[in-house]
């Protein structure tokens, strides 16, 4: 009979660690930062039936990221995609193996770099879109604008012209973004609850999220058969992937698996880039001297007009605003849980098969021991050569390794030039409101939302 290792220190959350699971569901990011702050770069802690190793370690991390990590020991959790997929449908976010790889192959070339700057005119337009219709709201003492659904819908109507050459999708904004809202609550609460109930049963959460996808497929699955049917070409994402093959089988992508793979990108590539936003204007209004600095900054290039390509590396703070931006809020703080397949070493730590690894950017983008003062909004940090000064994963927004987010450089050329746009017409001022609570679903949101005050700049 072989004998358990010696784990490293964590909160004991009584039997079955039961505390800790009711911790985790009541305040995931409040339970996580305690713990890391506790019990430093590696913890243990047990929630039912699963045996938890919290990450904090940005040179851990890069251990398990690695392509070669731990000699293919490691995956990624089994539960959380089993939920996912079941649910909602089998794609690269929940695929492992020769699937994802095969998925991975054939999604790739729409997003790279080069590619996602055919889309600069579909971004400008939307965006222009939005501050035209605040400055019809537009009053001398500004407007208050709930941010998060202005942005949400926003980036919605970019994502939907990018995939599906959808120009206008104001009709079904609201109905999509509540459907994708209970997507992310049901299964974030599902992947760790201490039972699941079958999906058949009429449970009201699998009520919720049946409805939901429904809602979603509705709005997809009609597009693309019509795009079989009339054959017609079109320069978006959804005609890439349904001329695409796999460059090294052959294979091509069914229209159940591509509507699987686009309720991704379209439900996480339009809300993680509104959240950065999103959290940008919040952090920005509450920093007024960054703000002016971003601010002069895009005056001096843009001289009023709308960006352009060569625009944007003439802004390099507007850059270092969104990353810092996104090391104080990671919009996808939860893209990283990885499970041992068998026995692995973490420095002096065996963890054992079958353990469930956190890697939360959360803690690792605020430790003090990186960053100093780490609340505080500085987009100095990304001055220079950073990432020389600071470790690998020690910032990485959009993930890491193989399964680094597919849609990291679309999400970036969206940031660099819509905050430019809002910047150059408004400016944003802090509204009295209810201390914000934080919602740790699939992205970091603003429980109930967030109000910020618009002013138009004269």
């Amino acid at each position: 009979m072989t004998s358990t290792p010696p784990r490293p220190p964590g909160p004991s959350g009584g039997p079955f660690g039961a505390m800790n699971l009711i911790r985790f569901q009541r305040d995931t990011l409040g339970f996580l930062t305690d713990v890391a702050e506790t019990h430093g770069d590696i913890a243990y802690f047990r929630m039912a039936a699963f045996h938890f190793y919290l990450v904090n370690s940005p040179a851990y991390v890069r251990e398990l990221m690695t392509p070669s990590a731990q000699g293919g020991k490691v995956v990624k959790w089994g539960r959380q995609t089993a939920t996912w997929s079941n649910a909602v449908g089998s794609s690269t976010l929940t695929m492992e193996g020769e699937p994802w790889k095969s998925h991975r192959r054939i999604l790739n070339p729409s997003f790279q770099a080069t590619i996602v700057k055919r889309y600069l005119d579909v971004v400008t337009r939307h965006t222009k879109r939005r501050l035209d219709a605040w400055q019809t709201q537009a009053h001398p003492s500004g407007v208050e604008i709930e941010m998060m659904f202005e942005m949400m819908r926003t980036t919605m109507g970019i994502i939907a012209d990018i995939i599906f050459s959808v120009g206008d999708i104001e009709r079904d904004a609201a109905d999509q973004n509540q459907a994708l809202t209970a997507v992310f609550e049901v299964l974030t609460a599902r992947t760790t609850a201490f039972q699941q109930m079958p999906l058949w049963m009429p449970t009201a959460d699998n009520r919720r999220i049946a409805k939901a996808t429904e809602v979603i497929e509705a709005f997809i699955l009609p597009m693309i058969a019509e795009r079989r049917r009339t054959g017609v070409q079109c320069d978006d994402i959804l005609g890439d992937l349904i001329a695409a093959k796999d460059e090294e089988t052959g294979a091509q992508l069914s229209d159940r698996e591509i509507c699987n793979e686009l309720k991704t990108l379209f439900g996480a590539g339009h809300e993680t880039t509104a959240l950065m936003l999103m959290w940008t204007l919040h952090l920005l209004s509450t920093n007024p001297e960054i703000q002016r600095k971003l601010q002069e900054e895009v005056d001096t290039v843009l001289q009023g007009r709308v960006p352009g390509l060569d625009d944007l590396k003439r802004m390099p703070y507007t850059e270092k605003v969104l990353n810092e931006s996104m090391r104080v809020y990671p919009p996808a703080w939860s893209l990283m849980v990885r499970q041992a397949v068998d026995d692995i070493q973490l420095g002096g730590t065996t963890v054992p098969k079958g353990s469930v690894m956190l890697i939360p950017m959360w803690t690792i983008h605020r430790d003090s021991r990186i960053y100093p003062d780490p609340l505080r909004f500085d987009p100095e940090r990304f001055d220079g050569d950073w990432k020389k000064r600071y470790p690998p994963y020690a910032f990485f927004p959009f993930g890491g390794g193989p399964h680094v987010c597919v849609g990291s450089h679309l999400a970036m050329f969206e940031g660099q030039l819509m905050l430019p746009m809002m910047i150059q017409r408004f400016s944003y001022e802090p509204v009295e409101q209810p201390e914000i609570e934080l919602q740790a679903l699939l992205t970091l949101r603003p429980k109930g939302g967030l109000k910020i005050r618009v002013v138009e700049r004269k």
